[in-house]
């Protein structure tokens, strides 16, 4: 017992990675496998939703074909204990078919719905942190760009007044490094805006494999309480078949 608890606790005292820690590299490297990433977990999500629905239908399909089944004339001239047995099978048939109708009912308000709407506000979080990164990227590329060609120039203008004045190529060598460090200060808040984005997008997939968990287990529960019904209603014809003389 003691050494479960001292598992429990060393693993509760693990940090949990960060995605601001990891998603880094040389040509936006980090930037590509995050938002792959976000893209698959859009797509599994999806997927999901899907097969609740194609499941649903067919549920709904079959429940709906045994309801019709069991308005079909079954022995309606028979007396007796056979009667009996086929009234019971008749009713089998009619409750099965009313519980399948019942498990697409519950898929689509339980499952359905809901993954749908979970699935569009994850995907409007998303918009909105990809949105905010690639406006921040854009102007610090944009800034940067116009900083490193201001740098260029005055480089330039630096050797031609190298031969006129000693002050003058102070002067645009000052300008210079001061162009370097506002590239140093964008750079820096690039770095901060990815940060962010980086907690936002692990937010978002945490909770995305915490709601498909929950999601999941709630799918196992409706199907097999179906299955359980199911198992009740076919062993009814069992019971009134050992009485049948």
């Amino acid at each position: 017992m003691a050494m479960n608890t001292e598992h429990q606790l060393s693993t509760e005292d693990t940090p949990t990675p960060r995605f601001a820690n990891n998603f880094w590299g040389k040509d936006d490297a980090g930037y590509s496998a995050l938002t792959t990433r976000m893209r698959h977990a859009k797509v599994t999500c999806q997927e999901i939703l899907s097969m609740f629905q194609a499941r649903a239908a067919l549920e709904e399909e079959y429940g709906k074909k045994l309801l019709k089944l069991s308005k079909s004339p079954l022995g309606k001239d028979e007396l007796g204990s056979l009667r009996d047995s086929l009234d019971v099978v008749r009713y089998e048939v009619e409750a099965t078919g009313k519980s399948h109708v019942e498990l697409a009912s519950k898929m689509r308000d339980q499952l359905e719905s809901a993954l749908a709407e979970f699935n569009n506000s994850q995907k409007d979080k998303r918009k909105m942190a990809k949105e905010k990164y690639d406006a921040e990227c854009l102007r610090t590329k944009g800034l940067s760009a116009a900083k490193m060609n201001l740098a260029g120039k005055e480089l330039d203008k630096v050797s031609l007044k190298m031969e006129k004045t000693e002050l003058a190529s102070r002067a645009a060598d000052i300008e210079y490094q001061a162009s370097i460090r506002q590239l140093t200060e964008i750079n820096d808040k690039w770095i901060v805006e990815w940060r962010a984005a980086c907690d936002k997008f692990q937010l978002l997939e945490e909770q995305r494999i915490d709601y498909l968990r929950t999601t999941l287990w709630n799918y196992a529960n409706i199907i097999s309480s179906a299955c359980v019904a199911d198992d009740e209603v076919c062993s009814r014809p069992n019971w009134t078949l050992n009485g049948l003389k």
